[in-house]
């Protein structure tokens, strides 16, 4: 289980008008390499029906494609590797740090091989809930995004959680999000 978050810009260096779906282990701090690639999966098939482009699924992480030597580097490769044999449809790529995941000046220097992913990603998985966390809020402040929505993926419902720090615009938005997702009796 797992919550995909949806954040939306208006404006940002990167281009306008820009949505993101984000995930992390939500009530696992630290999700094995087998739950991160649940994680993936999960987030990639809510992302299918909210973004309005095909997602691109970021594995981030401090490191990108091995330029960085650690344990916790080696848990988002394993959970690529797995997300790639159990699901090769999913556009997934990584691992990647973050400005290698949504800035194209940035991938083209530091992703020396084809990546439908790097600089275009608009699912970003975070390694755990701290890393998720943190980088979530610095989007929404830093970055004046907006959280239109956050659902929990993998149970049977819809169930839907949103900061005790929300603006109002935000709740109406978050409401409109959730109630889009209502399947209408008899469809």
């Amino acid at each position: 289980m797992t919550a995909m978050a949806v954040v939306v810009f208006d404006h940002t260096p990167l281009g306008d008008n820009l949505v993101f779906c984000c995930a992390d282990g939500t009530i696992l701090p630290r999700p094995t390499s087998e739950e991160l690639a649940e994680i993936a999966i999960l987030t990639h098939d809510g992302a299918k029906h909210t973004l309005p482009d095909k997602p691109r699924v970021a594995m981030l992480s401090f490191s990108t494609l091995g330029s960085a030597k650690h344990e916790e580097v080696d848990r988002v490769v394993k959970a690529l590797e797995i997300v790639k044999q159990r699901r090769p449809d999913i556009c997934i790529d990584g691992e990647f740090q973050m400005d290698t995941a949504l800035s194209p000046f940035v991938a083209s220097k530091k992703v020396q091989r084809p990546s439908e992913v790097a600089g275009r990603a608009n699912v970003l998985i975070w390694p755990d809930l701290q890393a998720g966390n943190m980088a979530g809020k610095a989007l929404m402040m830093m970055g004046q995004g907006k959280l239109v929505g956050a659902t929990f993926l993998g149970i049977n419902g819809l169930v839907g959680d949103h900061s005790r720090g929300a603006s109002v615009e935000e709740i109406v938005a978050y409401i409109s999000y959730i109630g889009a997702q209502v399947e209408k009796p008899g469809t």
